[in-house]
């Protein structure tokens, strides 16, 4: 039987086995027991013992442990190490940030500070070029002024635009627009200084019109500022080309390439990757004169990013640059919040459709009247809306649209109390407009008047047959339209006076009658049935704008626009006028007194009538009766 003290916990017999076996025992020292044993009995013999040393495993001795300890402690200062480096970058990147924001605060204040001052010295030039006579050289100084003064405004805005993107509230408002007269329109303001400089300065596209859906505001800004950048690093006697290229691609959606290339100093390898970085300024400008901002490419690559579209450079120092912009044509990229579905710029309308709507909307919220009318002008020649917008904008509020289909979306927003409409438009004529308005209820009854450049009689009379009330041949005058217009305006109006003027059944036979105003069988029947309503109910004291909707089977809105394109008069207006009219009636009888008459024809306050009524008549019910009275017993005496 044998022991190992300091592993075994109590004595092992080997009967048949004169050997004993350990493993796995752990370093250490232990001390091995053994006693002889005779079958079932312990033999009187002396104990053996031996002393036994396992040595400990290299990965657990002292030095081991001094190694881990150390490795523990290195890892310990990596993680710190770290920890301190990435802290430092986030308060770097932190304080980076808020140097970029103050930087970004700084132009912006500035930018809204030379907003007001700016603004009122281009208005002070183009003041001067409307109303002075300048020699040739006055008129150049002006012209120069003027365009630098406006680039100076367009710059301002830029900067508003780059503070909208870093807050992520630049929105988009994409149209189909012409790229090329972009692009012209954009190198008329450096020719000057390729002239001065002796720089060549060339356009090259691939087709001779190329739409896309763009913001043509802001593309026109990164065309400017690469162009300008461009400028900026190309020596004089250099080139600076500007090239347009549609490209029809079988394993891609078909693309536009914008590409502007110059002659200039180039730009290193490494710094190619953060040329498109805010703030960033890696080369030096030829000249000392110009400065950059250094946002100028960060605003071109945000613009082009939000179209779907993506700018490169390709450039070798000291021989110039290549900036590169892809984008895809149609919208589909495209949200519906950001399309504009009512605008299709071309070349005419895109020189003047940002400054129309800037005066439309600065003259019509400043000077017009809340009560001015409001004429819709549909042509698609943009010079001819031009024209005759100038001509009308002192007097009405002018709503434009460049067709058919354009101007029923405009009527539905806007309804106009006079539509002015060419002949001849693409998608939808005058003639099939004028149809559409005459065969919707909601429309049949605004005036309109056909401009058009045939003067055959068989036209003039598909016109009229139409349903248009007025027919002016090209070229026509001014004057001759303003009047047509006013015309139909007053005559609306006297009708609306003479209608209400008269009793019940008299207004109804003026009303259809008219010659001289187009009122269709619908109106005609529209106000038949509305004046029997109002008739038959307008002793009801709980009448009511919703019962009389009901009855029509309109919408509030929609009746309450009809009624007042017929009527000169809201529902309400209506009802207490029709009310007061046949009060009138009845006090000429004389048989019932003003509470009686009030009570009768729905007031429920005779204070209230009187009211009414003094507003309509200019006197009171009582100095009414006393009146007619007294033009009753002048009549009696003249009869003697």
């Amino acid at each position: 039987m044998y022991y190992l003290e300091g592993y075994d916990n109590t004595w092992t017999i080997s009967r048949k086995v004169n050997s004993a076996y350990y493993s796995k025992v752990p370093h250490g020292h232990y001390t091995f027991h053994v006693k002889a044993f005779v079958g079932n009995e312990l033999m009187n013999s002396p104990e053996i013992t031996m002393k036994i040393h396992i040595a400990t495993p290299p990965w657990l001795s002292w030095y081991a442990y001094c190694i881990y300890s150390i490795l523990f402690l290195a890892v310990l200062w990596l993680v710190m190490r770290t920890l301190y480096i990435m802290t430092k970058l986030r308060a770097e990147t932190r304080m980076e940030q808020h140097m970029s924001e103050m930087k970004i605060r700084f132009f912006t204040n500035i930018s809204h500070e030379l907003r007001t001052p700016l603004t009122l010295i281009i208005g002070g030039l183009e003041d001067l070029q409307k109303r002075e006579t300048l020699s040739k050289r006055g008129q150049d100084s002006l012209g120069m002024s003027y365009k630098n003064s406006k680039r100076m405004l367009s710059l301002i805005n830029q900067l508003l635009d780059f503070r909208k993107i870093v807050k992520d509230k630049l929105e988009l408002k994409v149209q189909n627009a012409d790229i090329i007269p972009i692009a012209q329109n954009v190198l008329k303001d450096f020719r000057d200084m390729a002239d001065e400089r002796k720089i060549t300065l060339l356009l090259t596209v691939s087709h001779s019109c190329i739409m896309l859906w763009i913001d043509t505001e802001r593309m026109e800004s990164v065309l400017y500022n690469l162009l300008s950048n461009a400028f900026k690093f190309t020596p004089d006697n250099g080139r600076v080309s500007l090239s347009i290229t549609c490209k029809e691609a079988e394993d891609e959606k078909d693309c536009v390439y914008i590409s502007v290339d110059d002659s200039g100093v180039g730009i290193s390898k490494e710094h190619q990757k953060q040329i498109f970085a805010r703030f960033s300024q890696f080369r030096k400008a030829i000249r000392r004169d110009i400065h950059g901002s250094g946002i100028g490419l960060a605003l071109c690559r945000e613009i082009v990013e939000l179209h779907h579209g993506t700018i490169n450079v390709e450039s070798t120092v000291g021989k110039g640059s290549t900036f590169t912009i892809k984008l895809l044509r149609g919208n589909q990229h495209f949200s519906m919040e950001q399309i504009d579905f009512d605008t299709v710029a071309d070349e005419n309308n895109y020189s003047v459709s940002t400054d129309m709507k800037n005066i439309s909307a600065t003259y019509s919220e400043q000077a017009l009247p809340k009560d001015a009318p409001t004429i819709l002008l549909v042509d698609d020649n943009a010079e001819i809306r031009k024209f005759i917008f100038n001509n009308l904008m002192e007097s009405y509020r002018v709503i434009e649209a460049v067709d058919g289909v354009d101007a029923l979306d405009k009527i539905a927003v806007h309804q106009p109390d006079v539509i002015v409409t060419d002949l001849i438009m693409p998608r939808m004529d005058g003639i099939e407009l004028v149809d559409k308005l005459r065969h919707n209820f909601e429309t049949s009854h605004v005036p309109i008047i056909m401009l058009t450049a045939k003067q055959t009689s068989e036209d003039k009379f598909k016109a009229i047959k139409y349903g248009a009330d007025s027919y002016i041949t090209k070229p026509f005058s001014v004057e001759f339209l303003l009047v047509c217009i006013d015309n139909l305006l007053t005559r609306r109006r006297l009708l609306f006076e003479h209608f209400s003027s008269q009793s019940a059944n008299h207004r109804i036979e003026e009303f259809v009658s008219q010659e001289d105003v187009v009122v269709t069988n619908r109106d005609q029947e529209f106000m038949k049935e509305l004046m029997e309503w109002i008739d038959t109910n307008i002793h009801d004291t709980e009448l009511t704008v919703n019962d009389l909707a009901v009855h029509l089977k309109l919408g509030r809105t929609t009746m309450y626009n009809k009624i007042k394109s017929l009527t000169g008069k809201s529902p309400i207006e209506l009802i207490k006028e029709y009310r007061v009219i046949k009060a009138e009636l009845l006090i000429r009888t004389g048989q019932f007194s003003i509470s009686e008459v009030a009570y009768q024809l729905g007031f429920s306050d005779p204070g209230y009538f009187s009211r009414c009524f003094k507003e309509q008549y200019k006197v009171s019910p009582k100095e009414y009766i006393q009146l007619h009275k007294f033009k009753n017993k002048e009549d009696e005496i003249n009869s003697i």
